[in-house]
């Protein structure tokens, strides 16, 4: 298996798109929406992007950062991640959604594209 973590990416896009991209982007360079952009989110502190206000109920992460396990729980149940976070999603209710789709975010980062 290639680096990085379990999943297909390409499926993962096709759920992005269907759960994620009015909110989100992943865009390089892209510009924050209602929600932070995402280009870069793997490997990154939770809630630290330039220009993006996060909620308060992350700052019970603060210092961890965005990898499969965190990935995967937040987008389990944003709720139970972080309650009080301001994500109006439910989550993503299926484990292979869910690996696909952290698989997807994972090659979405700049460093990750040629993996």
């Amino acid at each position: 298996m290639s680096e990085g973590p379990e999943g297909n990416g390409a499926n993962g896009k096709k759920i992005f798109i269907r759960n994620c991209q009015n909110c989100h982007s992943v865009a390089a360079g892209g510009k924050h929406a209602i929600g932070p952009n995402l280009q870069s989110v793997w490997g990154r502190k939770i809630a630290t992007i330039k220009g993006f206000k996060f909620s308060a109920a992350l700052g019970g992460h603060k210092g961890e950062n965005w990898g499969a396990e965190n990935l995967n729980q937040w987008l389990e149940n944003p709720g139970g991640f972080a309650a009080g976070n301001s994500m109006a999603f439910a989550g993503v209710k299926s484990e292979a959604e869910r690996k696909d789709l952290i698989r997807f975010l994972y090659e979405s980062h700049p460093k990750n594209k040629a993996k």
